[in-house]
C-alpha cells in the first residue's frame, strides 16, 4: 500500500525514483594520510587539486576518511532532483553513508534519510532493487559504477568508475574476503591501517614522475554531465509514453482494449542502449579467452546490449574488428578488406560509457600501417564475400590461438582486472584461466 501511494505521488509530481551508489559513482574515498599532507602543503604539486576534498572520522574510530566529490556533482544533483526522487544504496556502513550524505546534501533536502547501507541490505556482495521497491520497479532507475552487483539489472545505467585517488579503488568494495559483517569490518580497519603505513598515493606519485613536478591528482572527470543528459532523456521518454498510455487506456467505442502498454524503465533503458551501436558488426581479436564461449564474454555481452551484432569471424558485413594487438590473423585479414575499422577496445568502452558512438579514427589500433587503415587508398581490393562467408576460410594464426607456456596467467588476470576497473567494465569474467592472444 505504501509503495502504491509513493508511486501515485511520483506520478502526480511527474518524477521517477533514482537509486545512487556512492563509492566511485558520485564520490571517491581513501584513508591514505598522504592526502592530508598534500592538503596542508601549499607548495606540493598536488595541493591545488585538494582544495575541495572533505574529511571526517566515524563514530568509535580515529581513522580519517578523505572524500572527493565527483566533478559537477552539485549541478548534477540539482538537475536530477527535479526529475527523480533520490535514494542512496551503498556497500559502505550506515555511519559512512550518513557521513557522505552530509557532505553532498548538508541540509538533507535531496535524500531526506532515504539511505540503504550494507548494515540493512542483507548482503555484502549484491544489491537488489526489491530491497527498496519490493512490488513495482517500473519507475526505478539505478546509477552505479558496477553492473555485476545488480545482476545486470535492466534498470541500471552504468557509469565509469571515478578514481580521483589513483590506484586506491573502492574502499567499500563488496568483493573483499567473504566474511560475516563483523569480521569484514575488522578486515576493513586492518586494510585502512596497512594503507596508512604503505602510503600508496605517495608511492604512485614517485612512480609517475620521479624528480618531476607533475601532479598525481587530476580532476578532469566529466561523466556526470553525460549521465545527467541520459537520465533526462529516460525521464522524458517515460512520461511521453505515459501520456500516450493515459490517452488510450480506456476502452474504445467498440469495447476493445488499447494495445498501448504502460511505460516501464526496464524496457526503456535497454531500448535506448540498443540504438547506440545499431548497424555495427563486430569481430573480436585477442580479447576473449580461448576456452570461453564467445557469447559469454564480457565484451560480447556489452556490445550486444548496446545494439551491435557480434560475429565469431570476419564476413562481408563486418564493420569493426576490436583487437588487443596488431599482427593477428583477423587483424591482417581485416586490413586487406580496406573498409573495416580496426580499433582498440577503448572504442567500445567509451562508446558504451558515453552512450554515443565514438569517432573510430581516435581509436585506431596502434602499430597499424597508416596506409592500410580504414578509408585508405592502399590499392588493395575491397572484399566481395557473401555476408555469411568467412574471409580466408580455414586460416590459422598460431600467435592468436596458442597458449604461451611462459605466461603467468595470475599476473595477467590481475592486469586485466585493473584495466577493466579503470575503463569502467565489470562483467565478472575474471575467472578465465587464459586469454585469447
Amino acid at each position: 500500500r505504501l509503495e502504491q501511494e509513493n508511486a501515485e505521488r511520483l506520478l502526480h509530481d511527474r518524477k521517477l525514483s533514482l537509486i545512487l551508489d556512492l563509492d566511485q559513482t558520485v564520490v571517491h574515498a581513501t584513508w591514505d594520510p598522504t592526502v592530508g599532507d598534500w592538503m596542508k602543503d601549499e607548495n606540493n604539486t598536488n595541493h591545488p587539486a585538494t582544495k575541495d576534498i572533505r574529511k571526517f572520522t566515524l563514530p568509535g574510530s580515529s581513522l580519517m576518511y578523505y572524500i572527493k566529490l565527483r566533478p559537477g556533482l552539485s549541478e548534477f544533483l540539482r538537475q536530477v532532483s527535479g526529475l527523480y526522487e533520490l535514494h542512496i544504496y551503498t556497500m559502505g556502513t550506515r555511519h559512512y553513508a550518513e557521513a557522505v550524505a552530509r557532505e553532498i546534501d548538508p541540509e538533507d533536502k535531496l535524500f531526506r534519510g532515504r539511505i540503504l547501507s550494507r548494515d540493512e541490505s542483507g548482503s555484502v556482495t549484491q544489491k537488489k532493487i526489491q530491497r527498496l521497491f519490493p512490488c513495482d520497479t517500473s519507475m526505478v532507475v539505478v546509477l552505479d559504477d558496477r553492473s555485476d552487483v545488480w545482476s545486470f539489472s535492466p534498470n541500471l545505467i552504468k557509469i565509469k568508475p571515478y578514481e580521483f585517488f589513483v590506484g586506491i579503488g573502492d574502499i567499500n568494495s563488496p568483493f573483499a574476503p567473504k566474511q560475516i559483517l563483523a569480521e569484514q569490518e575488522k578486515i576493513q580497519e586492518a586494510m585502512a591501517k596497512e594503507q596508512q603505513q604503505q602510503r600508496p598515493l605517495a608511492q604512485k606519485q614517485n612512480e609517475l614522475a620521479p624528480g618531476q613536478d607533475r601532479p598525481l591528482l587530476v580532476d578532469d572527470d566529466k561523466e556526470l554531465y553525460t549521465m545527467s543528459t541520459i537520465l533526462t532523456e529516460v525521464h522524458e521518454r517515460f512520461y511521453k509514453g505515459l501520456d500516450v498510455y493515459d490517452k488510450h487506456k480506456k476502452d474504445d467505442e467498440n469495447g476493445a482494449k488499447s494495445s498501448v502498454g504502460k511505460p516501464d524503465v526496464k524496457d526503456l533503458i535497454p531500448e535506448m542502449k540498443r540504438k547506440i551501436l545499431d548497424g555495427v558488426h563486430i569481430v573480436f581479436s585477442g580479447l576473449i579467452p580461448q576456452q570461453q564461449v564467445l557469447s559469454d564474454s564480457m565484451y560480447w555481452r556489452l556490445a550486444e546490449s548496446f545494439g551491435a551484432v557480434c560475429l565469431p569471424d570476419l564476413t562481408g558485413n563486418v564493420t569493426h574488428v576490436i583487437a588487443a594487438k596488431a599482427g593477428t590473423d583477423k587483424v591482417n585479414r581485416a586490413r586487406r578488406a580496406n573498409k573495416i575499422f580496426i580499433v582498440t577496445v577503448d572504442w567500445l568502452l567509451d562508446s558504451t560509457a558515453r552512450w554515443d558512438k565514438q569517432d573510430e579514427k581516435r581509436y585506431i589500433l596502434p602499430s597499424l600501417n597508416p596506409s592500410a587503415s580504414v578509408g585508405s587508398d592502399a590499392g588493395e581490393v575491397e572484399v566481395e564475400n557473401p555476408e555469411s562467408t568467412p574471409f580466408d576460410d580455414g586460416a590459422f594464426d598460431p600467435d592468436e590461438h596458442s597458449l604461451g607456456e611462459d605466461v603467468d596467467w595470475d599476473d595477467m588476470d590481475r592486469e586485466v582486472d585493473d584495466a577493466l576497473n579503470e575503463s569502467g567494465t565489470d562483467f565478472g569474467d575474471t575467472d578465465s584461466e587464459a586469454l585469447d592472444r
